[in-house]
């Protein structure tokens, strides 16, 4: 599900008065719509009528204010909810009332939106005074929960005017979701790592065919596969090389054969005796010990989605690295060819290309190993950030590094072993 960032509590949409009970237009056979139907989705609406969205006070339900002008969204997850098939990534996003995120997650999990503008699109159409498609959406959205969590829905105060729409978009077809879209909505999966095995486990429903697994731990060309239809619910991969990254990718195909959901896990088998799994300290931060899992202390993400991020950084508390999100200038002394300048995931190019990676793990298997990274991980960026500091000193800022991953830096410079591919040394 595509997910949308909106960062404000409060928004107004501006809903237009031209809707009435009686107010239709000629349909080519003869028969009478309301303006608000899908024949005039594109249609921008206009500014005689203000409905105010928010998701502060303490609302548990979906409901107009008195004076009929805001509407009110639940302030958190409801119990309620739980028919819709939130995932846990989903109710942490719910339950964050810091943004404005809960509409656009609520509204794409309970419609089809997906071959047209989704509802934040239809609502940011002329500059935020939104289209007719936005008022459709937002009617089969109530008239959705209506119908499924009825006890979070009010609209005794709704105006008049959006009374009649949610009345008509119950009589036509809609973009709510189906029975069977709920029920795809529910199936998810889950990983747990063993000594030497992975297990996969995963819901099912009368909809569904059988799944199809597929795995692999270096390149995704070289991932291994496997079909189940019997009906059961787990699988065991066994004969797995602990600490080594796994990623697995899990299909939910339809009883007609159609892939209708996918899952993507990833887990990292090991012994189960933390002496043997992971570090002890910083003192295990060397190449003989590169597949020794990292603890929470030493954790180190990264992140490179921020247009406002003009130098490689480390976030104020030090447990984040930030790129630019696109190329700099000034990294062409790295020789960056115009495909590698387009792709999408833009840390992990940078990090390929000025690191030799091949020989044991790609960066980012790397730093998905356990729950925190591996020992290779660190030295992947500690030598990713050496050699960009050395040769581009003033796109590098570690005024927010940790003490103890400056220090690695530093007994990382001119190694022997550094990572560091020849041609950039």
């Amino acid at each position: 599900m595509k997910k949308y960032f909106f960062g404000l509590t409060v928004f107004i949409i501006i809903v237009s008065t031209l809707f009435t009970g009686c107010e239709t237009l000629e349909s080519g056979k003869g028969e009478k719509q309301p303006y608000f139907s899908e024949k005039n989705e594109q249609k921008f609406l206009k500014p005689d009528q203000k409905i105010r969205f928010t998701i502060e006070g303490l609302s548990e339900k979906i409901q107009f204010t008195k004076d009929g002008k805001r509407l009110m969204l639940p302030v958190s997850y409801q119990e309620a909810e739980q028919i819709f098939g939130f995932d846990e990534e989903e109710i942490e996003i719910l339950n964050d009332t810091s943004t404005g995120n809960p509409l656009w997650y609520r509204m794409n999990k309970v419609l089809n939106a997906n071959k047209k503008q989704w509802p934040l699109q239809a609502a940011k159409t002329n500059d935020w005074g939104g289209n007719v498609l936005y008022i459709l959406y937002l009617a089969d959205f109530i008239n959705v929960y209506e119908d499924k969590a009825p006890s979070m829905v009010d609209m005794t105060n709704a105006p008049d005017w959006f009374k009649d729409v949610l009345a008509y978009r119950k009589t036509v077809p809609n973009y709510g979701k189906t029975e069977k879209d709920f029920s795809i909505n529910t199936l998810n999966a889950k990983i747990k790592a063993g000594n030497k095995e992975v297990v996969v486990s995963w819901t099912t429903n009368k909809y569904l065919k059988g799944v199809i697994i597929e795995w692999y731990h270096d390149e995704y060309m070289n991932r291994k596969k496997i079909t189940i239809t019997d009906g059961s619910t787990k699988y065991v991969f066994k004969d797995l090389q602990n600490l080594k990254p796994y990623k697995f990718k899990v299909s939910f195909a339809d009883n007609s054969g159609e892939v209708i959901k996918k899952y993507w896990l990833d887990t990292t088998p090991r012994s189960g005796d933390k002496n043997k799994d992971y570090i002890k300290g910083t003192s295990d931060f060397v190449n003989a010990k590169y597949e020794l899992l990292l603890t929470e202390d030493y954790h180190i993400s990264c992140y490179d989605w921020g247009s406002d991020v003009n130098k490689i950084a480390f976030s104020k508390d030090g447990k984040m690295i930030l790129v630019p999100n696109k190329f700099l200038k000034a990294e062409n002394i790295f020789d960056y060819t115009k495909e590698e300048m387009g792709y999408e995931d833009i840390f992990w190019t940078r990090m390929e290309k000025v690191l030799k990676t091949e020989d044991k793990q790609k960066s980012f298997f790397a730093s998905i190993a356990g729950e925190n990274g591996n020992v290779l991980w660190l030295l992947y960026c500690a030598d990713f950030l050496n050699i960009y500091q050395k040769k581009l000193p003033g796109v590098v800022d570690l005024s927010n590094a940790p003490d103890w991953f400056k220090t690695l830096m530093e007994q990382r410079k001119n190694s022997p072993d550094s990572y560091v591919k020849d041609e950039y040394k």
